[in-house]
């Protein structure tokens, strides 16, 4: 993988529609916030441009933020429901309470850690 130019977007993979996704990450330090147009910058023309996410998606270019999401202008009419924001109130219902979820993070964590200290 390489370094990740600072212009919006902070991560790529492939998407469950095995086309290629792209993911910002927004911390607020307010978290009744709601991400504007200033906030997601560039974010969608760097996926479009150089990550090749299909211009027409809804699901494939994904802004995780622990705001409470995107402003309403700026989801369905800046960005004409092209972005997938994932507020604070959708990370809580996927994640809180959800057993598997902690399990495989939990695996993770130990998994890197003996990995890095096996020396």
């Amino acid at each position: 993988a390489s370094v990740l130019s600072d212009y919006g977007v902070d991560g790529f993979g492939i998407g469950m529609d095995e086309k290629p996704l792209t993911v910002q990450i927004k911390f607020r330090s307010n978290p009744s916030d709601e991400l504007k147009q200033d906030d997601i910058k560039q974010f969608a023309l760097q996926s479009i441009v150089n990550y090749n996410v299909d211009k027409d998606t809804t699901t494939n270019m994904i802004v995780f933020t622990n705001a409470k999401g995107l402003h309403w202008l700026t989801e369905s009419r800046v960005f004409a429901g092209r972005l997938r924001p994932m507020g604070s109130d959708e990370i809580s219902s996927l994640i809180d309470n959800n057993s598997v979820f902690w399990k495989l993070v939990k695996d993770l964590v130990q998994q890197t850690i003996s990995e890095r200290y096996k020396k």
